[in-house]
């Protein structure tokens, strides 16, 4: 009668240590900011489209998928999600460009949708503003 108990209360633990293992592992890791980009006043009221580009890092073990991006206020709060448009820049690094710059330069091309991205290692999140006055407003 013991040694079943014993062999049962030793399954039970391995079993439980595997599962906190496995959930572990399977969902460390975070997104990590590397830079940022700001704009000027003067930008933000003269241009229109105006993109703003993130460095961001992924460090963790899987490879998540991106569903989408969420802007937050400060408050805690999500905006509303007509005031901008996320990308991914696969290659070139956007920084704070006005609409016309980017498609002069042809950046715009290689500008991909967010939805069902999957990060391996660092990637620029590039965000479409239409309308700059907005951010301010918003508290975004």
């Amino acid at each position: 009668m013991k040694k079943s108990f014993v062999l049962t209360a030793v399954t039970l633990m391995l079993f439980i240590g595997m599962w906190i293992g496995f959930d572990y592992l399977s969902h460390s890791g975070e997104f990590t900011l590397e830079s940022d980009s700001s704009a000027s006043q003067e930008l933000l009221d003269d241009a229109n489209p105006i993109y703003l580009s993130y460095g961001i890092k992924w460090e963790g073990t899987g490879t998540p998928t991106l569903e989408r991006i969420e802007m937050i206020r400060r408050d805690g709060t999500i905006a509303d999600t007509h005031l901008a448009e996320s990308f991914i820049a696969t290659t070139n690094i956007i920084g704070v460009m006005d609409g016309e710059s980017v498609e002069k330069g042809g950046l715009t091309e290689e500008l991909r949708a967010v939805n069902e991205f999957q990060p391996k290692d660092a990637f620029h999140l590039v965000i479409r503003v239409d309308d700059a006055s907005d951010l301010a407003e918003n508290d975004i």
